[in-house]
């Protein structure tokens, strides 16, 4: 029988290991951490063009209603709508329809653009309907 001498049989971590393996997952947090906050950033912005598309949306659909009672073409209108979210610049402009051949006589054109501020840039969406003319 041999006696080995000399020999650790402890098993372990050296602290080179430890400390390469702490380097690499703090790397990898650093690119979650950045990822996470990219989201959160696309988030607030998508969260601000549903707020848009809803507020054109009601506009658009109050266009319609004011149609049936005999306003338009010629309509403009600015202002400044406040939701929970921004605050929304609007225009709306009603357009006497050009071209379309025969149609064209029976149509009226709205178009409704939105801007809003976020995060030092300008955004915008904009809409276009076509609504029937009112007889005159």
């Amino acid at each position: 029988m041999m006696l080995l001498t000399g020999v650790n049989k402890a098993r372990g971590y050296t602290l080179v290991e430890i400390m390469a393996s702490v380097l690499i997952l703090g790397v990898v947090l650093v690119f979650v951490a950045n990822s996470y906050a990219v989201a959160l950033r696309g988030a607030g912005s998508a969260a601000n063009i549903i707020e848009a598309m809803r507020l054109g949306q009601e506009k658009i659909e109050a266009l319609e209603a004011s149609n049936l009672k005999g306003t338009l073409p010629g309509y403009h209108a600015q202002g400044t709508i406040k939701s929970s979210f921004k605050e929304y610049n609007y225009e709306l402009v009603v357009y006497q329809v050009a071209g379309f051949g025969p149609l064209a006589e029976h149509l009226v054109e709205a178009c409704l653009g939105f801007n809003w501020q976020e995060q030092n840039s300008n955004k915008n969406a904009s809409f276009s309907i076509f609504l029937p003319k009112q007889k005159e």
